[in-house]
């Protein structure tokens, strides 16, 4: 009897750390889903953050192209505003001195200086 309740006794203990030992198991198992978990939510909010910066910069650089068309169409716009009212004087040089023939110049100084000397 002596002998059997030693048995018991070591029964009883094995169980019982058997017991610890899967209640441990299932905590470390527990630990390292939440790890898991935290890892994909960070890869997640990382991709999304990515993807907010991707559309960030593709709307920064379609507002850049914007822009940039905007200034060549106004450029575009003062030289052919430049372009017609150096038409509409040499059309009035033509009306006002119809003896003389006026040749356009092929030196730009002289176009300037006679752009600023009529003003």
């Amino acid at each position: 009897t002596l002998f059997r309740s030693v048995l018991e006794e070591q029964l009883k203990r094995r169980e019982e750390h058997n017991k610890q030992q899967v209640a441990l198991e299932q905590a470390e198992a527990e630990v390292r889903r939440a790890e898991a978990l935290r890892i994909l939510k960070e890869k997640e909010a990382k991709e999304a953050q990515a993807a907010v910066d991707a559309r960030k910069a593709k709307a920064t650089a379609e507002q850049h192209r914007e822009l940039e068309a905007a200034r060549a169409a106004v450029e575009a716009k003062e030289a052919k505003d430049k372009a017609d009212e150096l038409a509409k004087r040499q059309a009035v040089m033509l009306a006002d001195s119809p003896s003389k023939s006026v040749q356009p110049s092929n030196n730009k100084y002289e176009d300037d200086f006679e752009v600023e000397e009529e003003q």
